[in-house]
């Protein structure tokens, strides 16, 4: 298994040391006499769960506080647990914990982080999503996210529209700001925004 990374945003999952170099022959189609030898090195170690970040953070995105505008190199977002899934939307980043709690982090302007993010500098470091089912997934679009709980229910918050309009989840022009339940008439499975 490898590390888990969007937009910028990077679940350690087992990721091998800066020491280990991997030698493979990459086949090349346009010339079948010759051989390409392809080295590659992953340059961080750290403990599978941990979130790291990088690039630019201006809204928050890096869950690094208010006074990281931009990262070059990966940093350790201080969260509470460890993490085994992390999506990057428009400009706001969602973790799921082992345990099923969601972390969110970044802009908050349509809702998209599901919490109360009133205090000063709230939204550039992780905070709780309320809810009280277990999460096993979460989805994150340009400005909403989803979470899918145990038993196959679907929660959004956010707004939801796009370049074409309102996608039509809540009412016309409605955002939420915290978690209300997708009302589905059959258990859903999987979720992807």
């Amino acid at each position: 298994e490898g590390p888990v990374g969007v937009s910028g945003v990077q679940v350690r999952g087992a990721m091998p040391g800066k020491r280990t170099a991997k030698k493979r022959l990459v086949p090349e189609e346009e010339s079948p006499g010759r051989k390409k030898t392809k080295v590659c090195h992953p340059s961080h170690r750290t403990q599978p769960g941990l979130v790291l970040t990088l690039g630019q953070g201006d809204v928050g995105q890096l869950g690094l506080g208010e006074d990281v505008m931009e990262r070059k190199k990966p940093a350790l977002v201080p969260l509470p647990e460890m993490v085994v899934q992390v999506e990057a939307g428009g400009m706001h980043t969602v973790c799921l914990s082992q345990t099923g709690k969601i972390y969110t982090f970044g802009c908050n302007d349509e809702g998209a982080l599901g919490r109360d993010t009133s205090a000063e500098g709230s939204e550039t470091t992780p905070g709780l999503v309320e809810l009280q089912e277990k999460v096993v997934q979460v989805s994150a679009g340009d400005s909403h996210t989803a979470a899918l709980t145990e038993d196959g229910r679907v929660f959004i918050w956010g707004s939801f529209r796009d370049n074409n309009g309102v996608i039509g989840l809540l009412e016309p022009m409605k955002t939420s700001s915290v978690p209300v339940l997708l009302q589905l008439t059959a258990a859903v499975v999987k979720i992807v925004s």
